[in-house]
């Protein structure tokens, strides 16, 4: 909820859900966007990257639509992975192209800064969510990730992503860094998954 200038208030909603396959080869996605409860854009479909490095995506929602996607792209998983390794290799940026989910304008260079080693503060914060103790004993790092619209030849980012990223894979701290606002999120509970959805069966 934001109130303008003029002090009219305005109503944005943004609801995305996505389910990327184990072997990090396809993702099926839904996005929908929209003001003081009319929809300004909504996508539905699926994203398939093959062996080759090639990739495409087929629209359910516009039906029929379907492009083609860069060779080396990540899916959004995919690429949270490789920020992984590179922090626990000591490095402290990754360069890659991401498709989150959307059209062609959903396409990014994405360029993740490294930083530093979380605090001891900042950790017991987040372990007062973990109920389960999943962030116990792990290391965690200070991420930035700009993200530059494919299409477009600004050289500001569309936004910007800031978290904390455990050693085993779970995000915490994050903010939405956008050119006029900043969105907030704390960990709130860290729940372990039943073991049945984690076997590769």
């Amino acid at each position: 909820d934001m109130t303008n200038a003029q002090g009219a208030p305005t109503r944005t909603d943004f609801v995305a859900t996505s389910f990327e396959s184990k072997d990090e080869h396809a993702m099926r996605f839904t996005l929908r966007n929209s003001i003081d409860g009319k929809t300004s854009r909504r996508f539905a479909g699926t994203a398939k990257l093959a062996a080759s490095g090639r990739g495409s995506v087929e629209l359910s929602v516009p039906h029929g639509h379907t492009f083609a996607l860069p060779v080396g792209v990540l899916l959004p998983t995919q690429h949270t992975l490789e920020v992984l390794k590179a922090a626990e290799a000591g490095e402290t940026g990754v360069h890659e192209r991401v498709f989150q989910g959307g059209d062609k304008s959903d396409l990014y260079e994405a360029i993740a800064i490294i930083g530093r080693t979380a605090t001891e503060a900042e950790k017991a914060e987040d372990r007062a969510a973990d109920v389960n103790g999943l962030l116990r004993g792990k290391a965690a790092r200070a991420v930035l990730v700009s993200y530059f619209p494919l299409e477009s030849q600004s050289s500001a980012p569309d936004y910007e992503v800031a978290y904390r990223l455990y050693s085993n894979g779970v995000v915490t701290g994050m903010s939405l860094i956008y050119s006029k606002f900043t969105l907030r999120a704390s960990l709130a509970r860290l729940e372990k998954l039943p073991s049945r959805c984690l076997s590769p069966h």
